[in-house]
């Protein structure tokens, strides 16, 4: 699914007769063939397209969402080993050290050290673990880093909304890049909202 998406995103690119932007289609599909292995260059570049061809506004809301978001992740992993996603924030070592050192009570599936995000922002799991557990030892430890890292996680969780706002067409597209906007999207694992019928008044 990747591949074809790649290859579609090429062609959108070099089909908007830019020659830098052709360049980098080019780059593209030689990623997608496994001539080219810089993941995260692809990604800042295709992020700099995109701000390219949306409205200035978006453009500099979705750059500083996504310099924020990277530089209180960064913070985050040094400083206590939490990554950070935009469903929910792990502590994977601490996780993995405990499903280790505890199997017999481990259950499959089951989160440790691990904080979910919804439309509210990060939050500890409501459900109440057995005294002395695994879970209970990982909660107090989720309860004490949501609340001395709040104000992180809320800068966070506002910057995750505004990059996702903007990613699923709250903006203004340049005319003639609307394909090539929501492929990048697609890349990132955005789709497009359907836009509303407009009601007879």
């Amino acid at each position: 699914m990747k591949d074809e998406l790649l290859h579609k995103l090429a062609i959108a690119m070099y089909e908007t007769g830019d020659k830098k932007t052709r360049d980098f289609a080019a780059q593209v599909e030689a990623f997608r063939i496994g001539k080219y292995n810089k993941p995260y260059q692809i990604e800042k570049k295709l992020y700099s397209l995109l701000e390219n061809i949306i409205d200035f506004r978006s453009s500099a809301l979705l750059d500083i969402s996504l310099h924020t978001i990277q530089k209180l992740s960064n913070r985050l992993i040094n400083d206590g080993g939490w990554y950070v996603g935009a469903s929910g924030i792990t502590d994977f070592t601490s996780e993995e050290r405990a499903i280790k050192n505890f199997p017999d009570e481990y259950e499959e599936g089951k989160r440790l050290y691990h904080l979910d995000r919804d439309e509210t922002g990060y939050h500890v799991g409501t459900d109440i673990p057995a005294p002395n557990t695994i879970y209970d030892f990982a909660r107090k430890t989720e309860i004490k880093f949501a609340e001395t890292r709040k104000k992180e996680l809320d800068l966070l969780h506002q910057m995750y909304t505004i990059k996702e706002k903007i990613m699923t067409g709250e903006c203004v597209v340049k005319l003639g890049y609307e394909e090539l906007f929501e492929l990048i999207c697609e890349y990132f694992g955005y789709q497009q909202q359907p836009k509303k019928v407009p009601t007879k008044k």
